[in-house]
């Protein structure tokens, strides 16, 4: 049987065979204005308001789902609210991946780095199920 017979799959259940399963409650759309709506307010409205000053570094770490950061990252380059730095190529974004973005003064982004799993070697690296497709 190939995956086109087989047909959407949720959790493991063919779409048509799950009555149970909702709908995605969320589109695409909305979801990317949530996500942005966070980085505007809690990164751009509070971060930088409370930064101040120029000769401040600050350093935040937000951990998320790779799905949301591939979202994050388009939308921002989409909007010109960040660019991408020197070698940096948006593609996949496993879990578990590292990507900085530096932000400065003005509120413009840079994409230093995006979805970097470098750190990730040996038996977690061949763990990680994002990777295995």
């Amino acid at each position: 049987m190939t995956e086109q017979d087989m047909g959407p799959h949720r959790e493991g259940k063919k779409l048509d065979d799950a009555a149970n399963l909702a709908p995605p409650s969320e589109t695409a759309a909305a979801f990317a204005k949530r996500v942005i709506g966070w980085w505007n307010k809690q990164i751009l409205g509070t971060t930088l308001s409370k930064n101040g000053s120029i000769d401040k570094v600050l350093t935040l770490v937000v951990t998320t789902h790779g799905g949301v950061i591939t979202t994050l990252v388009k939308q921002l380059i989409g909007s010109r609210k960040a660019q991408c730095g020197q070698d940096v190529v948006i593609a996949k974004c496993f879990n578990a991946s590292v990507t900085l973005i530096e932000v400065g003064e003005d509120g413009k982004g840079t994409v230093l780095q995006y979805g970097d799993i470098s750190h990730l070697s040996g038996e977690a690296l061949e763990s990680r199920a994002d990777l295995a497709h």
